[in-house]
């Protein structure tokens, strides 16, 4: 992420998105958890996925907004918080087992 280190992200446990075929998902990093609800953009010509957050930050709620696409292996993007910070991403694509 462009606004915080690894030392932040992974804080209390290694920084997670993850993105389900149904829609739904979840977001962690540093102390912030967060659900997602995330739909296609369907105005756009190329995958690109939108979604919005809510969650908590340290007790605190957030909510946000952000987008992403995939190229080239990695899911690159960016999130948004209400009246907060704006961070570029890139997620590398992890299969869970079972």
């Amino acid at each position: 992420m462009s606004e915080w280190d690894y030392d932040y992200l992974s804080m209390l446990d290694p920084p997670e998105l993850e993105i389900s075929s149904d829609g739904s998902g979840s977001i962690r990093f540093g102390a912030l958890e967060g659900v997602l609800d995330v739909m296609s953009d369907e105005w756009r010509p190329d995958d690109i996925l939108q979604f919005t957050i809510v969650g908590s930050d340290e007790g605190d709620e957030i909510f946000g907004r952000g987008c992403a696409m995939i190229r080239d292996e990695l899911l690159m993007g960016r999130i948004a918080f209400h009246q907060g910070e704006v961070s570029d991403f890139e997620a590398e694509r992890l299969m869970k087992n079972g």
